[in-house]
């Protein structure tokens, strides 16, 4: 640097990159989004409540929402650089869930700050998370022969509902290890379409290759408006549809260094999942019962 030979390798002039600005970047996003709502349907005669979760969709959620023809009352649409999610949002779905009641609105919508996840509320108040949403879309994708393979992709965490509803359309489910990335990346392994996070990441493949809230919530309200114009909660998704009670539990290991990659004993498909639960179950060492003089009182 200080003998000057940095002059002759440095680029300069043409060389270097350029930044633009595109002034209308949120205009030409709004009219994208757009696009994924069916044709020939609006949203008229529908109050919709929207929490933006003081973030990245705090402009472009209740445009398009109003241009599609809803009435919208908005919430966390003031950022300031460090409310972000604070006792709002996707994190804190509560606040949407009262502010249906106080409106009597239809439907309730809640991103979290960057708006790649969203939860739903119907008019009764009752949260409608990932699994629902993946429900409601996949089992309307199946009804169209639009859902690639006749498969969703979920991850472990997905209710077992999930997966007995799809069953029952004549669909199965895929699982994988948590995390979209491991969604996205099994989805263009296998040449799948649709699917998504219990947590509200949820992936159309045929309209975005990442988790894009507003894009979903649009197919969303498509499914959604095809009943009736109501996002119905996961006990009415569809036919068969319901929650299962889920139950965790710890398993202690002596050998927890054994557990290499855990999520691979869980069931990808439905008929295998019992002799994968066992073998997981198997594979832990037996621990010797303590002295009674060592145990705890």
């Amino acid at each position: 640097m200080f003998s000057g030979e940095i002059e002759n390798i440095r680029p300069t002039a043409d060389e270097i990159g350029k930044a633009v600005r595109i002034d209308d970047a949120l205009g030409r996003y709004i009219e994208y989004a757009k696009t994924s709502f069916p044709r020939g349907m609006t949203l008229e005669g529908l109050r919709i409540i929207v929490d933006c979760a003081h973030g990245a969709a705090y402009k472009s959620t209740p445009c398009v929402l109003r241009e599609l023809g809803a009435e919208v009352i908005v919430y966390g649409n003031q950022p300031d650089g460090k409310n972000i999610n604070k006792d709002c949002g996707s994190m804190h779905p509560s606040l949407m869930c009262q502010k249906i009641w106080e409106h009597r609105a239809d439907l309730g919508i809640a991103h979290d700050g960057d708006a790649d996840r969203v939860l739903l509320c119907d008019e009764k108040g009752t949260l409608i998370d990932g699994d629902d949403i993946m429900a409601i879309a996949a089992l309307d994708m199946l009804a169209q022969g639009t859902l690639a393979k006749r498969t969703v992709v979920s991850t472990v965490m997905s209710n077992a509902g999930l997966e007995a509803a799809i069953a029952a359309a004549g669909g199965s489910v895929v699982r994988t290890a948590v995390g979209d990335k491991q969604v996205i990346d099994e989805m263009l392994r296998e040449g799948y379409n649709f699917g998504g996070e219990q947590s509200g990441h949820i992936i159309f493949r045929d309209y975005n290759s990442t988790g894009d809230g507003w894009s979903r919530r649009c197919k969303s309200c498509g499914s959604c408006g095809q009943r009736a114009c109501r996002c119905p909660s996961s006990r009415g998704a569809g036919p068969g549809f319901r929650n299962w009670s889920p139950t965790s539990s710890s398993v202690r290991s002596a050998r927890s260094s054994n557990w290499t990659n855990w999520a691979t004993c869980w069931p990808r498909r439905r008929p295998s999942s019992k002799p994968r639960v066992a073998a997981c179950f198997s594979a832990i060492p037996a621990r010797k019962p303590k002295p009674a003089a060592d145990r705890r009182p």
